[in-house]
This record gives C-alpha cells, sequence and structure tokens, in this order.
C-alpha cells in the first residue's frame, strides 16, 4: 500500500469517527446565562471565567463626550499576556470629575467639564479616558460642538456655517451662532484632514458632529476626472474623491468668501450625510 493510500485510508476514518460521535458539530452553550455560576460561554462550550489575575491590560470604549445631566455608557475591553482579548467583565469603576460613575460603567454628568474615568481589574490593572461633559447652550443660542470621530477630541478653528452665518469652533470644539430665526437650519461642517458634514434641515439647536479623518489620496479607493453641473456651475471642478471642502494644504485659512463659496457648490451637488443629536 502506497502512502498516499495510507493518508487517505487515515482520512476516511477519522471523517467517519466524527460523523459517528453524537456530539460533534453540536454546541454546548449558546450564551453564558447558560452555564454555571463562575464559567463562561466561550467557543460553543462553558470555560471557566477569566480572573482580575489574567488581566494584563484593559481598554476604555468608546471614546466620548456628554452633555450636562445626560448619561453615556462606558466599557472596558481586558487583555490577557498575550495583548488576546479577554471576557473579563467584573471592572470596578470610578470617576473624577462633576459626575458619578455606576458599577456598569454608566456615566452622569452633573456639570461641565472634564472627568476622568477610571477602570480596575482587582489590584493590578486598571486604564483610564476622558469624557467631555459639556454645558447645556444658552436658550437663543444654536451651538455646534465639533470633535474627532475617533477619538471624540475637541476639533479647534473648523469653519462652521449655518445659514448665511459663519464660524469657527474655539478650544473646546464648540461654534456659537446667534440671531438666528427659529429654524429648521443648514448646517455645514468642515476642517482641514477632514470629511465634512451636512445637516440639511437640522430641527436641533445644539449638534455634535464627529468628524472623520480624510485617507491619504493613495491609500484610498475611487477615480480621478472631470465633471461639470452644467448650468448650476459655470467651471469644471476637479474630483478626486475628497470632498469639495477639503483643502490641498493642512493647514490653509479660508475666508468668509472662500467658505461660502464652497457651501453653494456644495448645496448644489453633494449628498447630505445624516445628522448626529447627542
Amino acid at each position: 500500500m502506497t502512502l498516499r493510500a495510507v493518508l487517505r485510508f487515515i482520512f476516511v476514518v477519522a471523517v467517519c469517527s466524527a460523523l459517528l460521535d453524537s456530539s460533534f458539530g453540536q454546541l454546548n452553550c449558546g450564551a453564558t446565562s447558560e452555564c454555571a455560576v463562575g464559567s463562561i460561554c466561550s467557543a460553543g462550550s462553558c470555560q471557566a471565567a477569566p480572573t482580575a489575575a489574567q488581566v494584563v491590560q484593559c481598554v476604555i470604549l468608546p471614546p466620548s463626550v456628554v452633555r450636562q445631566d445626560a448619561t453615556v455608557r462606558l466599557f472596558a475591553l481586558a487583555k490577557n499576556a498575550s495583548g488576546r482579548a479577554i471576557s473579563f467583565s467584573q471592572f470596578r469603576w470610578s470617576l473624577y470629575g462633576p459626575g458619578t460613575i455606576d458599577d456598569r460603567g454608566t456615566v452622569t454628568a452633573n456639570g461641565a467639564g472634564e472627568l476622568t474615568v477610571i477602570a480596575s481589574a482587582g489590584q493590578t490593572s486598571s486604564c483610564a479616558t476622558k469624557v467631555i461633559s459639556y454645558p447645556r447652550p444658552a436658550a437663543n443660542d444654536f451651538r455646534v460642538v465639533v470633535v474627532e470621530a475617533l477619538t471624540s477630541r475637541p476639533i479647534v478653528g473648523a469653519a462652521v456655517v449655518v445659514d448665511q452665518s459663519v464660524g469657527r469652533t474655539d478650544a473646546s470644539g464648540i461654534s456659537v451662532h446667534r440671531g438666528l430665526g427659529a429654524g429648521p437650519h443648514d448646517v455645514h461642517v468642515f476642517a482641514a484632514g477632514h470629511h465634512y458634514t451636512s445637516f440639511i434641515g437640522a430641527a436641533s439647536k445644539d449638534l455634535l458632529v464627529p468628524l472623520a479623518p480624510n485617507i491619504p489620496a493613495n491609500s484610498r479607493s475611487g477615480f480621478i476626472g472631470k465633471f461639470s453641473s452644467g448650468e448650476r456651475l459655470n467651471r469644471t471642478q476637479e474630483v478626486d474623491g475628497s470632498s469639495p471642502f477639503s483643502s490641498t494644504k493642512e493647514n490653509k485659512e479660508l475666508s468668509a468668501d472662500e467658505i461660502r463659496r464652497r457651501f453653494s457648490f456644495c448645496m448644489q451637488v453633494c449628498l447630505q450625510p445624516e445628522s448626529v443629536v447627542y
């Protein structure tokens, strides 16, 4: 008998044995609630739950901001010595700043300011994050808060267009517009190095705007070409898949006239993404 025939015979025997096993292809559990106390459901079987001693590092998710008197739920992801995520949920939560946190990681902002949140696993491992609590806007103000989509950190100097009112965000990522009518209002937000976001007919007077960073042109899919919008646009617009608000220079300052020109172009030819209100 040749080696190939021997290997084929071993394979057939192994497959037949597996098929005759009544437990083959069956899951012992589908959720941790189906396991005994002190066990978790992992890969379809009940296993001993990881202990605090196995947690070497952790990270708190998601990066968050919150408005005063509102709540936000945080989660802690535990990792072992190999850097692999493990199913550990017995974190002890603590908070420093104008707010409180419960044993499930739910933060309640009692005032404005920066909140420091800490998740601890036993006495050996802990992780921390910052949550910014924004005060409620004044009754007659229209406020736009602009943050990084990936980190929730404020974006300074972002251009904010509310109808015909143009402003820029301050060190806290806030742009306040006064003297506007009852609304609704059209809002457009853009910053160098980020995708723009628009809200058409925004009813809320307090908007949280997370801007995603632009992907470098040599790292994204798409096309390079030209198009003309006919009667609505008297010139040909170069397109490389980026926003019409994008700047070729990261720190380029735009005048109010240039902002309005780009705003007008966007109103004619751009799709408007869904708004985010916090």
